[in-house]
């Protein structure tokens, strides 16, 4: 009985974290894409303007990397960020051959809208909720991503792009022990190995 009670706690609470993450992704994040750049920004590309704001000279093996895509699908995503002014694309400087991007102005002000939009959102939606909840919760989700993430045979390869959410730390990284190759630390960072998936 007590068995039957706790898998249906866990359905429970599996259904309620997909129903967050739903309502996140597909109605928040989507709001917020519409008022920050009138709907032109994807979330992918968003991720794209997130990412090259937080990494250090990144390329479009490391945006392929980090979305999970080909170089050629990256490349893509990127040129119509450069096309709509939000990314430019320079030479690299070790090979020619290669591209890093830049945010442009506009890039960074429409990132900046967005990061403040969500902001303003989330703290709207999250006033009901009290602190230590808050606090209780992040660290039970944080434990039960860990624990399954350590599971896997191939944990140091394993990317949820949680460097685009944690400005400081990703608890996720510190977890499986690797380092994080998407953050800078202290505005500095060891730059990605092409192709490979890392956290």
């Amino acid at each position: 009985m007590a068995v039957n009670r706790t898998a249906g706690l866990i359905e429970k609470f599996l259904g309620s974290t997909h129903l967050f993450t739903l309502a996140l992704t597909e109605v928040l994040e989507e709001n917020l894409l519409r008022e920050a750049e009138s709907g032109r920004v994807t979330p992918a590309q968003m991720k794209v303007l997130k990412l090259v704001s937080r990494a250090k000279e990144p390329s479009v093996g490391d945006v392929a990397s980090f979305l999970g895509v080909s170089d050629a699908a990256a490349s893509k995503t990127i040129d119509r960020l450069v096309r709509n002014g939000l990314l430019e694309r320079t030479p690299g400087k070790q090979d020619r051959r290669s591209s890093e991007l830049a945010l442009t102005p506009r890039g960074r002000r429409v990132l900046e809208k967005f990061e403040s939009g969500r902001q303003r959102w989330l703290a709207q939606v999250f006033q009901r909720i009290p602190a230590q909840r808050l606090e209780v919760s992040a660290g039970v989700l944080s434990e039960l991503a860990s624990m399954i993430v350590a599971t896997s045979s191939n944990s140091g390869q394993i990317c949820l792009q949680c460097g685009v959410y944690f400005e400081d730390r990703c608890l996720l990284h510190e977890a499986v022990r690797q380092t994080c190759q998407y953050r800078k630390k202290s505005r500095q960072s060891t730059r990605l190995p092409q192709g490979g998936r890392t956290t």
